[in-house]
């Protein structure tokens, strides 16, 4: 398994030869491999803009294009395009503006952006939080895809400011509202098929929710400012608390930021400098479904989405064909 790793530059790391090798110099903003791990996604501060790269699996260059403000994370949209979203700030003596667009960039044609919210700033918010507003919309990708979870910053006038942690499906741009956090919560998770998220509220607490209701939500007793999940959605890491279901197996001082391996089986961990990797565990996989159960799924997902059918009618359906799929 390799490992991009930033270290006062870009490196390819082999976690089996505990080779390492220079990718490229400079120290981005965030990083992805494409799915087939042939390509490497890079994000470039440059002053009011991001430089997006495409690297391959030596370094090479492959692309690369301009985008306007700040970028905090990628992601792959399967093996074509290369999904993130790009923060804007513009300040003003009576406070400022801060607008979110999603870009999706290919490599070849210029990126295409989508706006998906603008939000005015108190002088307050802006002299309190500073460049950490750059960071709060937190951007996750749903396994299947088709859905982005991103926080919506809301900053009333005679209020406090919050997050509002906004489900946006992709191909129609219909928007749920999925819970009320404080500026210090920390990023959203999916588990495992993409029913249930993970998040913690900045209050002291983190929620295992369901993301249409209809069944409780599991509250841990943590903050939440380190979240990881298997892709299965079997193991979770909330701040050093590693649980496998709702049974906690091991705990973890000082883990700044954690990740585990595709198969769900190894923890990659971000502390005290150092790369860290958990072993032993079980093989966790996100769930696999047969292409033409997944095609239909998919379709139920995108009718729910717009409202064309209920939570109760996409469960009752998903069920069905499911087990359909296992008699044949």
């Amino acid at each position: 398994m390799r490992v991009a790793l930033v270290r006062g530059a870009l490196f390819d790391y082999d976690l089996a030869s505990g080779r390492e090798r220079l990718l490229s110099p400079g120290k981005p903003l965030a990083l992805a491999w494409s799915p087939d791990g042939m390509r490497l996604a890079v994000a470039d501060r440059d002053l009011e803009t991001t430089r997006l790269r495409l690297l391959s699996e030596n370094g090479t260059l492959l692309a690369e294009a301009t985008v306007p403000g700040n970028v905090d994370r990628l992601f792959w949209d399967g093996d074509d395009a290369i999904l993130t979203v790009a923060v804007t700030i513009q300040t003003y003596s009576f406070g400022g503006n801060l607008s979110a667009t999603l870009v999706r960039w290919d490599g070849e044609a210029p990126p295409r952006s989508t706006p998906l919210f603008e939000t005015s700033l108190k002088p307050l918010t802006l002299r309190t939080w500073g460049s950490r507003l750059y960071s709060l919309p937190q951007p996750t990708l749903s396994p299947w895809g088709d859905e982005l979870l991103f926080a919506r910053l809301h900053d009333p006038p005679a209020f406090a400011p919050y997050l509002k942690i906004v489900a946006r499906h992709r191909q129609s741009g219909a928007e749920r509202v999925v819970a009320r956090v404080a500026l210090t919560s920390a990023a959203t998770v999916y588990l495992g098929d993409g029913e249930r998220i993970l998040y913690g509220d900045g209050s002291r607490r983190t929620l295992d929710a369901p993301l249409w209701g209809g069944d409780t939500a599991v509250e841990y007793p943590w903050e939440g400012r380190a979240l990881a999940a298997s892709p299965g959605g079997r193991y979770r890491l909330v701040d050093g608390h590693l649980l496998d279901q709702e049974k906690e197996i091991a705990i973890i001082s000082g883990v700044e930021r954690a990740v585990f391996s595709p198969s769900g089986n190894r923890l990659l961990l971000a502390k005290d400098g150092r790369l860290w990797v958990l072993g032993g565990l079980g093989a966790d996989p996100l769930p696999g479904f047969d292409p033409a159960l997944g095609e239909r799924l998919r379709r139920l997902r995108s009718w729910r989405a717009r409202g064309l059918i209920t939570d109760g009618d996409y469960r009752e359906q998903k069920a069905r064909m499911v087990e359909g799929t296992r008699r044949h």
